[in-house]
């Protein structure tokens, strides 16, 4: 520490004591002296090693203690004076000391909320020991006021800031050791590998989180619920939106930052909800309008990190970091402080230049106007704006406008101020999940960005993780993982629910591995298949049946004749057929006749499905379907009255087809395999 901090302070002045028992009575604490706010025990949001060092590293504490020190030693210097100077200084270093002890616990309070792995779990204990110990340093030196400034009222306090001093050393040597950087984040932070969440572009995310939720919904979301409890109640229903806001704020590389931003929020917002419902609304309404500014904003920052990333060099990372600097301040943190100040009933013109908008919120006493104040630096955007800035060679450093500034603390800044607009739009959205009027927020009219999140979220639902994302008129464009004849079925799926979500998409088009051809299916393909499923979202899983016209549409598409698409089809609906047979097949040797019904109804659905395939593909290739499903729909009618356990070697024309037209040929699936 810079300074020691002494045992004994020497000889008082004759009346000090008396003096600060003087002063004491006129500070308005309570009658004890000692501190009642409790310190946060229970950690409930697990966290990487990584994550946690952001946590510790946002939460300040060193540097807090040393101001709290030094504040101690300056109430303990003023009370050896006389009674007079103390009498004029003493009550605002005391109520200074206090309030910086209240910080403190809040601090840890914050703190307290993260679960690191057992790695660091000793760097948390350190954490709270710095919390105990400041608060009672500054517990023992108001004592000192109250009872009089004697070696033995002041040694308790000597004690207590030994103890913070060596918690605090203690903690930094900690830190000093390196992480494990191979943590799988979601593993750790959500219950789920990390696999195929890390590739693709960040937007499409929406679609691989919720294929990945689809996998096992109940358990993740009462895994969410009981980590979030400090946001939202423990019976609180997850929509795919809040889920994805919640699982966003759980990965987020600083979470100290995150939460505090994201509770603030949704505080502010559910008060103007109760309290000026319409506000809200519209404050709200107009931040949603910006969306499309918004998703360029978020692909600038993107690009600027990337650059970041793959710079070589502390001198080539200078342009991308200032780069995301000034695309983060110009887009999410003056949107985000625009929405701020019309909640809080401030209007905040568009055209007003980023010291204005500073102005306007250090105006306010807000927590989250300070905190977006705290990350607008005027002077380092108009040095980036205008080609103000160049490395120092001699110093290693940027220049902006004249002045050095670490590019660390460029970089902090920048996604420090990030974290504070996404955790933002996390409170909103609990807020608006918390409040059953949200649903006049969401009669808004839907920007082209709210469409493409609610395909992407149909489509993740359906159990399609997407890659990448593009629309361009009415055709929307997906990147997708691999294809097998599996995962082929949850493609066409997902295509059908992101169709009902989209109706506006005519032509979608979807591909993978290079050495792949497109897989491009239009509206008819997708009108025939939502005929056949239009009845069964409910009852049934309308895949494989509608799968057929979409395989068909599909095929034909990607250049194939209508012939080999054809054979695919029957090949597909007569490996159905006799795979439903073979899996029932226990049951019906047991005579059940929930069995029967069930095997003749899906081979019904197959047959519909292969007429439907067989209008797309017409004559002759589409005879061929037609007289498939004849056959089969002739043997389901024989079938109807005998026993079901004479069902168990039926089906003969599924399995003579299965053996004609087997394997099947499927140009997206690599390498082509039997059906």
């Amino acid at each position: 520490m810079d300074t020691e901090f002494p045992e004994r302070l020497g000889n008082l002045p004759p009346g000090a004591s008396q003096a600060a028992r003087a002063v004491f009575r006129n500070l308005g604490f309570p009658e004890s002296s000692k501190d009642t706010d409790a310190l946060r025990e229970e950690a409930t949001v697990p966290v990487t090693s990584s994550q946690w060092r952001a946590v510790l590293a946002d939460a300040e504490l060193a540097g807090r203690w040393q101001e709290m020190r030094a504040t101690a030693l300056e109430v303990a210097s003023t009370a050896s004076t006389s009674g007079r100077s103390a009498g004029k200084r003493l009550p605002a270093l005391a109520r200074r000391l206090r309030a910086a002890s209240n910080e403190m616990v809040a601090i840890w309070n914050d703190v307290s909320l993260f679960a690191p792995p057992s790695s660091v779990t000793e760097e948390r204990r350190m954490a709270r020991g710095i919390a105990v110990s400041s608060r009672g340093m500054a517990s023992a030196v108001i004592a000192c006021l109250e009872l009089g400034w004697d070696a033995s009222h002041w040694s308790a306090a000597w004690e207590y800031a030994v103890e913070t001093d060596a918690n605090v050393r203690r903690l930094e040597a900690s830190q000093a050791t390196p992480v494990d950087a191979n943590e799988d984040l979601y593993q750790r932070t959500l219950g789920f590998s990390s696999a195929e969440m890390q590739q693709g572009e960040g937007l499409a995310g929406r679609a691989r989180l919720a294929a990945a939720w689809s996998r096992d919904p109940n358990g993740l979301d009462r895994r969410l619920r009981q980590q979030m409890g400090h946001l939202i109640g423990g019976s609180q229903l997850l929509t795919g939106k809040l889920r994805q806001h919640l699982a966003a704020l759980a990965v987020s590389g600083q979470p100290l930052t995150a939460h505090r931003a994201a509770r603030l929020s949704r505080d502010l917002v559910a008060d103007k909800l109760t309290e000026e419902p319409q506000l809200a609304y519209a404050a709200i309404s107009r931040h949603v309008k910006r969306e499309p500014l918004m998703l360029s904003a978020y692909r600038g920052q993107t690009s600027a990190w990337e650059g970041y990333l793959r710079a070589a060099s502390d001198e080539k990372q200078m342009r991308p970091v200032a780069d995301l600097y000034k695309v983060v301040v110009e887009g999410d943190v003056k949107w985000t402080a625009a929405v701020v100040l019309d909640l809080l009933g401030r209007e905040t013109p568009a055209a007003h230049t980023l010291a204005a908008v500073r102005d306007s919120l250090n105006a306010e006493a807000h927590p989250l106007c300070l905190t977006l104040a705290s990350v607008i630096r005027p002077e380092w955007r108009n040095a980036i704006a205008h080609e103000d800035y160049h490395w120092d060679p001699m110093h290693s450093t940027p220049v902006l406008g004249g002045r050095p500034v670490s590019l660390d603390e460029l970089l902090h800044t920048a996604r420090t101020a990030r974290t504070v607009c996404q955790g933002f739009e996390h409170g909103v959205a609990v807020a608006y999940a918390q409040h059953a009027q949200a649903g006049h927020h969401d009669e808004q009219e839907p920007n082209e960005v709210t469409r493409t999140l609610e395909m992407l979220q149909a489509i993740g639902e359906a159990g399609q993780p997407v890659l990448d994302v593009q629309r361009q008129g009415r055709c929307m464009r997906l990147e997708v993982p691999e294809l097998s004849i599996e995962t082929l079925r949850t493609l066409f799926r997902a295509l059908l629910r992101a169709s009902l979500a989209d109706e506006s998409i005519v032509r979608w088009e979807v591909r993978q591995n290079a050495d792949r051809p497109m897989l491009y299916v239009d509206q008819t393909g997708v009108q025939a298949a939502l005929r056949l499923a239009e009845d069964l979202w409910e009852a049934a899983d309308p895949l494989p049946f509608a799968e057929l016209p979409l395989l068909a549409n599909a095929m034909v598409n990607s250049g194939e004749t209508h012939e080999v698409a054809a054979r695919t089809v029957l090949a597909i609906a007569a490996a159905h057929v006799v795979g439903e047979r073979n899996r029932l097949a226990a049951e019906l040797a047991c005579g059940r006749p929930g069995a029967k019904q069930e095997l003749l109804c899906t081979v019904q659905r197959i047959c519909h499905g292969a007429e439907e395939a067989s209008r797309l593909l017409g004559d002759p290739a589409g005879r061929k379907l037609i007289t498939f499903a004849k056959v089969l729909a002739s043997e389901c009618q024989r079938l109807e009255s005998p026993a079901p356990r004479s069902l168990v070697h039926e089906m003969a024309p599924a399995d003579r087809a299965l053996t004609r037209y087997a394997p099947a040929h499927v140009p997206w699936i690599k390498p082509s395999v039997g059906v």
